[in-house]
């Protein structure tokens, strides 16, 4: 078509110019990388937002998905003293993988949603019900199998790291995981269909608040049932024959029956089907696994840890995952927007937002931490090494998704949210590692 571009010029710094970006499209954003391709026409201005109107969206809703992490940050905190999570350490390995898949499961779900929203596929209650349903039982699907997986894998590298095996608590971790994931899931995906049905409604862009709500519930919902579940199959006298019933129930009951029912909707079967949309879910597991053993190999040494964890991956994981899905609906809907400013406007906003829930975690006298200097200093230097790498990656990393002719509404967010965790474990461990050196002797930093 005439004027298109067949190279990809530099990203402008002020702007992405989307033009640039890519020459295909994802025809009716169900694609997860065999659809349909057809010829793009960008429409500089039409449609974008205007810098008030985005930080007026985004700020209140980190604020409340803040409040969620934190929450669970604070749970975290009191479970780590747990019998059950002293004697099955593998629980504290799973712990970041599964927010993590939680984001993968849930976050990308709501960036599905708020494409189709923008594009005008939610626009009639027929099509906004068929698309809701098929994306939920596709989430049940995933879900359920990424659990197993999760599960397994942590079974593993509690093997290989501490050389040891129990038939009990084997039992124990995979009931715990995959039930975990398919409730929250089959919960937060139904939540999170209505926040973007009413965002549509009310005329915000889902794309500003949809990620950030979907972790605010999922993070303190998703461990409180792992918990629950968990401490309940512990406690039990019948430990030996409610573990195996549970997970024959998600495993041959639940996944089945979900996966039949996806079978008849062709746009969830073509993401279920998608090599790409697996295999990233996959990688990203793995990392958010890697950032367990971490945490599990740290937390002991540094019990402030625990609470610091999701705040810090999740305020982190989120403003990276705005990003994504901006660009990912600008790329769908062929609208260039200004996202050198948005980029340093999701920067600037970690540290008003970090303060105000560190203030509220020394309030509340929550992970033996004491608000030094020295101690705002380690953490505000971990988070921002961490948020510059996530923000400077995601751009490029939806921009190449795109030019491979993939959906990054599936592909993106769960490479974006595990590098989040492994990047900002990592930043912290360091962290209190050095303020231990330095003379920071409080019981955030191991003393």
């Amino acid at each position: 078509m005439p004027g298109n571009k067949k190279g990809y010029s530099k990203l402008a710094t002020e702007e992405i110019e989307l033009d640039q970006l890519g020459s295909h499209s994802i025809e009716a954003g169900h694609g997860a990388g065999d659809a349909q391709r057809v010829p793009v026409q960008f429409e500089p201005g039409h449609g974008t937002q205007s810098m008030t109107s985005f930080l007026g969206q985004v700020a209140p809703s980190l604020l409340v998905a803040g409040s969620g992490m934190v929450g669970a940050g604070m749970l975290l905190d009191i479970v780590q003293h747990w019998q059950l999570f002293i004697e099955v350490s593998e629980l504290m390995i799973l712990v970041p993988a599964l927010l993590g898949l939680k984001g993968n499961l849930e976050m990308t779900f709501a960036s599905r949603l708020s494409t189709a929203s923008n594009l005008g596929h939610m626009d009639t209650p027929q099509k906004r019900n068929d698309l809701i349903v098929a994306n939920l039982l596709l989430m049940q699907v995933l879900a359920v199998v990424m659990g197993l997986f999760a599960a397994l894998l942590s079974i593993l590298l509690g093997v290989i790291f501490h050389h040891e095996f129990s038939w009990p608590h084997f039992g124990l971790i995979v009931a715990s995981t995959v039930t975990t994931v398919s409730v929250a899931s089959g919960l937060l995906g139904a939540l999170m269909s209505g926040l973007v049905v009413l965002s549509s409604y009310l005329k915000i862009n889902p794309d500003n608040i949809a990620a950030p709500i979907a972790a605010m519930l999922g993070d303190l919902a998703t461990l409180a049932i792992f918990c629950g579940v968990g401490q309940m199959i512990f406690t039990s006298q019948s430990q030996k024959w409610m573990s195996p019933v549970i997970s024959l129930v998600f495993i041959f009951g639940v996944l089945p029956v979900s996966y039949w029912l996806v079978r008849h909707n062709a746009s969830a079967l073509e993401v279920l089907h998608a090599k790409w949309s697996w295999f990233s879910i996959i990688i990203a597991l793995c990392v958010s696994t890697m950032a367990g053993l971490i945490l599990e190999r740290f937390v002991s040494e540094f019990q402030g840890q625990a609470v610091l964890e999701p705040m810090m991956n999740g305020i982190g994981g989120n403003l990276a995952a705005i990003l994504a899905t901006r660009v990912a609906t600008s790329l769908h809907t062929k609208v260039k927007e200004p996202f050198g400013r948005i980029t340093f406007a999701l920067g600037v906003m970690l540290f008003p937002i970090s303060m105000v829930f560190l203030t509220v975690i020394g309030a509340l006298h929550f992970g033996h931490t004491s608000l030094t200097v020295q101690f705002f200093t380690g953490y505000f230097a971990a988070a921002s090494f961490q948020i510059v790498v996530l923000l400077s990656v995601t751009r490029k990393l939806v921009v190449f998704i795109w030019n491979c002719k993939l959906d990054p509404d599936n592909v993106a967010i769960p490479f974006v949210t595990a590098m989040g965790d492994l990047v900002g474990t990592a930043a912290l461990t360091a962290a209190f590692v050095v303020l231990k050196r330095i003379g920071d002797g409080d019981d955030d930093v191991g003393d």
